[in-house]
């Protein structure tokens, strides 16, 4: 089935095209009805899911705003998916309940996805996290959230900046400040 494909973000040197899509034809894992986010690679023509479970099937939900690192190795992007990091038997901070959007970041190298909108214990925010932004170097991630930030205004979106590697992930600024804006 033909459907469209939209949000491209490309890399620096112009060799990684991420993009949402909601065609269930673009690869042989990708038989979902709904969108979801891929990477082409121009120069070896191949195309990969990156919304994809710890085993490999496409996330259970739809999947966009996908954004590229310079070097086409860490993509992220927004999913309402709830079985990205954990399908069954989750630990706590694994756990995706909330039912809304969240901010994931996936390594393409390494096949390690993980939230980014979390908090610094890991555990998921229970409001909507849309629209992440890549930095160049695929370290940190901008995005809006509803988090509150010491404010107890849930109405208004707030700009978060914070780290997206594992060993920053007490996001205590080393890497990335963490900013709340209204």
């Amino acid at each position: 089935m033909r459907r469209a494909s939209y949000q491209p973000s490309i890399n620096r040197d112009v060799r990684y095209v991420a993009f949402t899509s909601e065609a269930s034809n673009i690869t042989r894992d990708s038989g979902r009805r709904h969108a979801q986010v891929f990477v082409h690679d121009l120069s070896s023509g191949t195309t990969g899911l990156v919304n994809r479970t710890q085993d490999g099937r496409p996330g259970n939900g739809p999947s966009a705003h996908p954004s590229v690192s310079h070097d086409g190795s860490v993509v992220t992007f927004q999913s309402t998916a709830s079985d990205l990091l954990c399908d069954k038997r989750c630990e706590a901070n694994r756990r995706d309940i909330n039912l809304v959007e969240d901010v994931y970041v996936r390594n393409r190298v390494t096949g390690q996805t993980m939230r980014a909108s979390r908090d610094d214990t890991g555990r998921e925010w229970m409001e909507p996290s849309r629209a992440p932004v890549l930095d160049p170097t695929g370290r940190c991630v901008a995005f809006r959230s509803r988090r509150p930030a010491a404010t107890d205004d849930t109405a208004a979106w707030y700009l978060i900046v914070t780290s997206v590697q594992p060993s920053d992930a007490s996001n205590d600024g080393s890497v990335c400040n963490r900013l709340h804006r209204p």
